[in-house]
């Protein structure tokens, strides 16, 4: 099965006790996990890789709007700011973040087409009649988990 997204509202796939809790990666909370750690090329090739179980724990909960200002746009005073609020964490995002730009060159080189649809969002007036449809903004945070 799969969520089921409608304008104002989600269907959860899974119960909320599951899809918001027991389910989700909620910051400073120990889950369970089986992870596949894959060693990357320079050039974007992956060399070597293994699974094992282990244990995560999410350190913070970040938006791809926060994480596109401090990557992208760290000059900014929101982005230094954010930066100081989550700078534990702000290492493993630039270290993703160049991998994501190492792995998105390699599509490239294979000729890989990038298929970039438009989502839009629906804005409701009153009586919940539709007053605007909005573009979705997208940005490289966006990318980084896709």
């Amino acid at each position: 099965g799969n969520s089921v997204y409608f304008p104002e509202r989600v269907v959860p796939m899974l119960p909320e006790q599951l899809s918001n809790g027991l389910c989700s990666l909620n910051p400073h909370v120990d889950r369970l996990a089986m992870v596949c750690e894959m060693t990357i090329s320079k050039s974007g090739e992956m060399t070597d890789y293994c699974f094992y179980e282990a244990v995560i724990h999410s350190h913070a909960r970040l938006t791809y709007n926060k994480v596109s200002a401090m990557l992208e746009t760290p000059k900014l005073t929101e982005a230094r700011q954010l930066r100081g609020e989550y700078n534990d964490v702000l290492p493993h995002l630039k270290q993703l973040y160049a991998l994501y730009k190492v792995l998105l060159a390699a599509r490239h080189v294979r000729g890989a087409i990038d298929f970039e649809t438009q989502e839009t969002r629906i804005i409701f007036g009153t009586e919940r009649k539709i007053a605007e449809i909005r573009p979705t903004v997208r940005n490289d945070a966006h990318k980084l988990i896709e």
